[in-house]
């Protein structure tokens, strides 16, 4: 499989003995509906119908990062805002690739941010392409719950 043309661009761009560390961003897309958690024991999954105002989160990051000096690969995230007891990212076929719900002593609090950071295995065992083939260029969506208040 021949290199993604980004990375091709990126390396004449700076030369090929500069360390490289290329991101692509995958867009994202946001609705956080109303309503309770379900049982901290199922797993998580935000592909049931909710209710509610759908609203938006203020930071919605999802990320592809290659490092041509590790030769590594992996995926970023960052979701923040809200107070959410679940949260869940589909991929742009509709595919759930993430799920989280705060559990125990955390699941009154809730969360309001989260950043997370895949693996990143060398590209001899997990090539550019392959990832790239498993996280597609789309609009990727995140569907969660957030904690109603009452007043």
């Amino acid at each position: 499989m021949s290199t993604p043309r980004f990375l091709r661009d990126a390396v004449w761009f700076l030369g090929r003995s500069a360390p490289l560390v290329v991101v692509v961003y995958l867009a994202c897309s946001t609705v956080m509906a109303g309503g309770n958690s379900s049982d901290d024991s199922a797993p998580v999954d935000c592909t049931s119908s909710t209710t509610g105002a759908a609203v938006r989160l203020p930071t919605t990051k999802l990320i592809i990062e290659h490092n041509s000096t590790d030769e590594d690969t992996g995926v970023h995230g960052a979701f923040d805002g809200l107070n959410w007891s679940e949260l869940c990212v589909f991929d742009p076929n509709g595919r759930q690739v993430l799920g989280v719900r705060p559990q125990g002593q955390l699941k009154a609090l809730t969360m309001s941010g989260i950043f997370f950071e895949s693996r990143e295995p060398p590209n001899d065992e997990f090539s550019i392409a392959d990832l790239m083939a498993q996280f597609p260029e789309g609009l990727y969506s995140i569907r969660g719950t957030t904690l109603v208040w009452c007043v």
